[in-house]
């Protein structure tokens, strides 16, 4: 599994994330389902998993990555989306087009990290993850 981050300038509730989660997989003519803490969107081999938990502190480990986040952001953070995905090519296109919206949606910046990238920034090496 990989996974993505973004980042939001503006505060999103984990009510709020898991109806986005389930309208963005109807628009995508995905599966969604409902579990304790996560919402699951997809099905095997191509399967997102975003965690509910939307406080900024599930985002950096330390006060200089929180530091870097706000220069990019241009404020301080004010939640944080994880999402998991499978390591299949689908499975990384709508987690990032996914990742992407959010960040539309609630202003923010994708951290790509998790899947091999920084912070907005996608990996270089992986067409799975293009850059625009």
């Amino acid at each position: 599994m990989r996974d993505l981050g973004v980042f939001t300038s503006k505060p999103i509730s984990s009510d709020e994330l898991v109806e986005f989660a389930c309208a963005y997989a109807r628009r995508a003519g995905r599966s969604f389902e409902k579990r304790s803490e996560v919402s699951v969107v997809g099905t095997p081999p191509d399967v997102l998993y975003l965690a509910d938990a939307t406080a900024v502190q599930n985002g950096y480990f330390a006060e200089e990555e929180k530091a870097v986040v706000t220069a990019r952001l241009g404020a301080d953070p004010a939640g944080y989306v994880s999402i998991h995905f499978t390591s299949s090519d689908a499975a990384a296109g709508l987690a990032d087009e996914m990742a992407k919206e959010i960040g539309r949606l609630w202003e923010g910046i994708v951290d790509y990290s998790g899947a091999g990238g920084q912070l907005g920034v996608p990996p270089a090496t992986n067409a799975r993850l293009p850059m625009s």
